[in-house]
């Protein structure tokens, strides 16, 4: 009985091991922040974005919004095409949240972030020209330009 145990004992161990590594982090809020660490070279910490980068502010985004995005980057809809590298990079970006809940968590984790107001970069222009031709863009932007 003795030599049966000590045989079951390491396969026990072993196993329970095993099942240890291959536990997946639990989603939500502290997994997303963990996981923002990748997006703060080109977002920022405070998600405010950098216009050097192309990197536009997504603090305070809603989370179906950030969670959409993401996914519409991982399946090609977004970053698809040669000419937009900003697309492509975010496309190589969100596939590293591969596993469960990652896409949920890093969209909980930004729709946490308090929202900034970027520095206007405007110089000029025409106002009454801009709004006509802002109406296409509204389709999906809406009006007010925070999205529908």
């Amino acid at each position: 009985m003795v030599r049966l145990l000590s045989r079951q004992v390491p396969v026990v161990l072993l196993a329970l091991g095993a099942a240890a590594c291959n536990r997946a982090p639990t989603p939500g809020l502290a997994r997303g922040e963990a996981l923002f660490d990748t997006c703060v070279p080109c977002h920022g910490a405070d998600g405010a974005g950098n216009q050097t980068l192309a990197a536009p502010s997504i603090a305070g985004l809603p989370r179906w919004y950030v969670q959409a995005q993401l996914e519409k980057f991982q399946v090609g809809h977004r970053g698809g095409t040669a000419f937009d590298t900003t697309g492509i990079r975010m496309k190589s970006m969100s596939r590293t949240l591969d596993l469960e809940g990652d896409l949920g968590s890093v969209a909980e984790y930004v729709a946490s972030l308090v929202p900034t107001a970027p520095a206007s970069t405007l110089e000029g222009g025409d106002a009454q020209a801009g709004q006509a031709t802002y109406q296409v863009c509204a389709a999906c932007h809406g009006p007010d330009g925070k999205g529908n």
